[in-house]
């Protein structure tokens, strides 16, 4: 009787919690909506991409739909072939035509309700300077600042760390970017003008608005006083993997060629606090997913290496 008992409490406790966490479809769920997704934003010809659809009801919550490879099309065709995944026909992988570039729309039509998502086919480019590669630097406006500083460490600007194994190897990543008005030049040389994605590898413990940096390109202000580019804290100054962050910044190229692009220390006056720096890279197109396995793509790209051991 005991064990009959306990039984039934196990029971009704599954079946409450699996009805409060929505695990089982409840009775009155009505599809409402498809929601359809890609797993990356840009594929370049000859890579893929794989993309998921989910039913929703009207407060979109899940509810269960059985897709068939009938309910899945994209445009234009030539664009490459989509396989829709047998065992879930949820999920589908499209495979770019080696051939193709320009933008690819899939679509699931499912009981009369339809679902699409559009990305891009194309090259991607990578350019790219290390962070101790840097062409200039200069103490600013401000009164106080790296040149007179008591911590002697700072009077002669960054410093490119040589024997420092945090991550990359020597000359590749620099320290002491701690005053404000701190500006630090790179040139870069862009093939061609359009949009691009800035990605800025760094570790700093510290928080905005200690870490927020101006940005120049060409002498046109992209980010000011009115718009810093804030770098969140990643938790120390790169003495684990995890302490290396990445910041993902929308710019336009107006003209090809050779580039001046400065980033200034924008953090409160007189404040002795900053951030670490290891690379800059620009990335075309804009709206490529920026990820850690893409960093490693960047890195190789720009010729940056890592240390061994460092990163298992």
């Amino acid at each position: 009787m005991r064990n009959t008992l306990q039984l039934g409490l196990v029971v009704a406790l599954v079946l409450a919690l699996t009805g409060c966490f929505g695990f089982l479809k409840p009775e009155d769920a009505k599809l409402e909506q498809l929601e359809l997704t890609a797993g990356a934003e840009v594929v370049e010809p000859g890579e893929s991409v794989t993309l998921t659809v989910v039913g929703k009801d009207a407060k979109g919550k899940n509810v269960v739909i059985e897709p068939t490879a009938d309910n899945w099309s994209w445009e234009p065709e030539n664009a490459g072939t989509l396989t829709v995944d047998e065992a879930d026909p949820k999920q589908a992988v499209f495979t770019a035509s080696a051939e193709f570039e320009g933008e690819v729309t899939v679509k699931v039509i499912y009981e009369e309700l339809e679902a699409e998502v559009s990305f891009n086919v194309a090259e991607v480019e990578i350019l790219g300077v290390k962070a101790c590669d840097y062409v200039d630097q200069g103490p600013g406006d401000y009164e106080q600042n790296y040149t007179n500083a008591k911590q002697t460490d700072d009077n002669n600007g960054v410093r490119k760390r040589e024997n420092d194994e945090r991550g990359y190897k020597a000359l590749t990543w620099f320290s002491h970017w701690n005053w404000p008005g701190h500006w630090i030049q790179w040139e870069i040389e862009v093939a061609e003008a359009g949009d691009y994605a800035l990605v800025m590898r760094y570790a700093t413990k510290e928080v905005p608005p200690y870490t927020d940096r101006w940005l120049k390109i060409n002498d046109e202000e992209i980010h000011g006083a009115d718009n810093p580019i804030e770098f969140p804290s990643t938790g120390g100054f790169g003495d684990s993997p995890e302490q290396w962050g990445f910041v993902v910044v929308p710019v336009n190229i107006k003209e090809p060629g050779t580039i001046d692009l400065i980033l200034t220390h924008a953090g409160p006056e007189g404040e002795r606090k900053g951030l670490n720096l290891a690379y800059l890279a620009l990335v075309s197109p804009a709206n490529v997913t920026v990820d850690e396995a893409f960093l490693l793509r960047i890195e190789e790209a720009i010729g940056v290496e890592r240390m061994e051991g460092f990163w298992n």
